[in-house]
């Protein structure tokens, strides 16, 4: 499993190929989907790296739901969801 992680908040100062523009991005999206990713991967990923004892981390950044799929309220419920499914 691969999650995309198109700008993270970098600029164009940073690499001239950051996607910025939403035609950027839904573009730079298709292709990294074309080449296997998977947007929902983020909770699968965290339990893995709990299950291997490796550092992890969760934002909105990384994803807008719980694990169950419900939206989650902020940043705070995200890492309340994740320590609970035992990253800390």
């Amino acid at each position: 499993m691969l999650k995309a992680c198109l700008n993270g908040g970098r600029g164009r100062p940073d690499h001239p190929a950051v996607p910025l523009t939403a035609a950027e991005l839904a573009a730079d999206a298709a292709r990294c989907a074309a080449l296997g990713v998977a947007g929902p991967a983020t909770w699968p990923v965290l339990a893995e790296a709990v299950r291997r004892g490796l550092d992890a981390r969760i934002g909105l950044e990384d994803t807008l739901h719980l694990s169950d799929g419900s939206p989650a309220a902020d940043n705070a419920a995200l890492v309340a969801a994740a320590v609970a499914a035992g990253a800390s």
